[in-house]
C-alpha cells in the first residue's frame, strides 16, 4: 500500500470496525466455551472459559497471554493454554518477491481478470504450519468468490461452498500447475 505512513492509520479503524476484518489488523480472541454454575437462580462458586485466539503475524502465544493477563489483572484468574489442540505462534509472514507469489499473481490475474491482486492475511489456521520448517514460501490462497453471508458458515453450521465456487478451485489450481511448469 503507497504512503503507509498516511493510510495506515485509516485502514485500521476502518478494519477494527468490521468484524469480518477486525482479525487483519490485531489479534482476536472469542470465547468459544464456558461453564458455570448448577442452577438458574445458584451464584457460581467458580467458572471456566475457553478463549480462542487469533493471534497476528508479529506476536507470539507467549506475548498474547501476557497481553490477556494485563487485561485481567487479576491473581484469581489463572490464565492456562490448553496443549491439547494445535497450539503454536502465527506463521510468518512470506515474501511478495518470489517466483511462488509471481505465478499465483500470474494465475489470478488469467483466471481472474477484473481481481486487483494484494497480499493479505489468511485470518484462520491452515495447515501451512506443517510445512514452515522446509522454509519453502507458502502462499495461503482460495480461489473463492465469498459472501458476506458465506461467512459465518466457515467452520459453522452447513459449511459448505457453491459448485460454481469448487469449479473455479479446479480451474485455478489447473491454470497454476500448468503456469508453475513455465
Amino acid at each position: 500500500i503507497a504512503n503507509r505512513w498516511l493510510t495506515a492509520p485509516l485502514l485500521v479503524r476502518r478494519f477494527s470496525d468490521d468484524p469480518a476484518t477486525n482479525a487483519l489488523v490485531r489479534t482476536t480472541a472469542a470465547p468459544t466455551m464456558i461453564d458455570a454454575g448448577v442452577a438458574d437462580n445458584v451464584l457460581p462458586v467458580s467458572a471456566e472459559a475457553t478463549v480462542n485466539l487469533r493471534i497476528r503475524p508479529g506476536e507470539t502465544v507467549e506475548s498474547a497471554v501476557a497481553y490477556v493477563k494485563q487485561i485481567i489483572d487479576d491473581d484469581r484468574i489463572r490464565v492456562e493454554v490448553i496443549r491439547s489442540g494445535a497450539v503454536s505462534d502465527p506463521s510468518p509472514v512470506t515474501s511478495t518477491e518470489t517466483f511462488g507469489f509471481r505465478v499465483v499473481e500470474k494465475t489470478i490475474r488469467e483466471r481472474f481478470p477484473t481481481a486487483i491482486v494484494a497480499p493479505s492475511l489468511v485470518i484462520g489456521r491452515t495447515d501451512s504450519r506443517h510445512y514452515e520448517a522446509l522454509q519453502a514460501p507458502t502462499y495461503r490462497f482460495t480461489p473463492i468468490q465469498v459472501q458476506r453471508a458465506d461467512l459465518s458458515r466457515f467452520h459453522g453450521l452447513d459449511e459448505r461452498i457453491s459448485l460454481e465456487n469448487y469449479r473455479r478451485l479446479i480451474r485455478f489450481y489447473h491454470q497454476l500447475i500448468k503456469n508453475s511448469c513455465k
